[in-house]
Order: structure tokens, then C-alpha cells, then sequence
């Protein structure tokens, strides 16, 4: 192979590598946004006064004091930086134009490791929202702020039930984010050396 040959089979990697990658951010900016604009996240993000938009708590109080995160806090930045983390790595090009790439995106494993409940490290809230948080029936809410023994300083969880018809609501959340965008990074492979 001669100079130019070289010089030519260079670029053709580059422009390859650089079309690639574009793909894969454009993907990873979408699972970002997909999980920032999840009616969970955002409720979480909205604070101790936030509405239960998500419709986890029937519509009443919300999921930051309902799990009894402490004013102030960020539960969503750590997971944020690990679906920040994905990442796109090229092993090989190969003759005729094509390349070998890994993607690495975190696993369902991962995110629950970063969302320990603020009274049981050992569990995961991220995994709750999908298999459930119990407790409904003694979760007091008070949005005036009157709850000094609070973490949230909006709401507790009673000795006594005070509620009975209300149950936490399972929804779709950080496994079926991963799933879908785990589709999506595979077709990638299918797809960004065609064209």
C-alpha cells in the first residue's frame, strides 16, 4: 500500500469514526432527555412541594416526601451522570469500510447501586417506582412546611394508618429506559455504515 492509499484509507476511518459517534450522542442525548422529562424524575426534581404528577401516590402529596428524601437534596443528579457515562469505544477498522465498536451504558444493576433509599441504603427508590414502595397508608403530607421532624419538612409516616383506598401505583421507569435505548445503540450497528 502506498502513501496516498494510506492517506485515503485515514480519512475514510475518520469521517467513519466521526459519523458514528455523531449517531451514538444524538441516541445518548435522547435517553438523557427521555429520563429528564420522565413524569418521575421530574417530579423528584420539583421537590418536597411538588405535585404527584406521576400518579405513583394516587394523586396526593408527592414521591420526594413520600420516600423521605431530605430538603435540599438531588436524587436524580447520580443517575444522571451514569446514563452520562455511556460511551462509545472503536476496537477495529476493517478493509472495505466497515469498523468494530463496543457501547457501554449502565446496567438496571448500576442505577439501583446509585439510589439507595435516604432510610435503607441496602434498597434502591429507582427500583421502587417500578416494584413498589409500601408505606402509602401512613405517608402524612403537609405542604405548609410544619413538619420539623421531617426530612422533607413536608411530610411523614405516621404510627397509625391514616389511609386505606390509597396504594402505591408500579410504573415504568429506569428498566424500560435501558431496554429501549439498548435497542436502539444495537441497531446502530446495523445501520451507520450504509449510509
Amino acid at each position: 500500500m502506498n502513501n496516498y492509499d494510506t492517506a485515503i484509507g485515514q480519512i475514510i476511518k475518520e469521517r467513519l469514526e466521526k459519523t458514528i459517534s455523531t449517531r451514538f450522542n444524538s441516541i445518548k442525548n435522547d435517553m438523557i432527555d427521555e429520563f429528564l422529562n420522565h413524569a418521575v424524575t421530574k417530579e423528584i426534581l420539583n421537590g418536597p412541594d411538588s405535585n404527584n404528577d406521576s400518579g405513583t401516590l394516587g394523586g396526593y402529596g408527592n414521591l420526594f416526601s413520600y420516600i423521605g428524601f431530605y430538603n435540599g437534596d438531588d436524587p436524580i443528579e447520580p443517575i444522571l451522570n451514569e446514563l452520562k457515562k455511556s460511551t462509545i469505544v472503536f476496537s477495529r477498522f476493517v478493509s472495505g469500510g466497515g469498523a468494530l465498536w463496543n457501547i457501554y451504558i449502565p446496567s438496571k444493576e448500576d442505577i439501583w447501586d446509585v439510589s439507595p433509599m435516604p432510610w435503607a441504603p441496602g434498597r434502591s427508590w429507582a427500583k421502587g417506582i417500578e416494584t413498589g414502595i409500601s408505606g402509602v397508608g401512613y405517608y402524612l403530607f403537609d405542604s405548609s412546611g410544619n413538619l420539623p421532624s421531617s426530612r422533607s419538612e413536608t411530610a411523614i409516616q405516621t404510627q397509625n394508618k391514616i389511609k386505606s383506598k390509597i396504594r402505591f401505583k408500579n410504573v415504568k421507569y429506569i428498566s424500560s429506559l435501558l431496554s429501549k435505548y439498548e435497542l436502539k445503540f444495537s441497531q446502530l450497528d446495523e445501520t451507520a455504515i450504509s449510509t
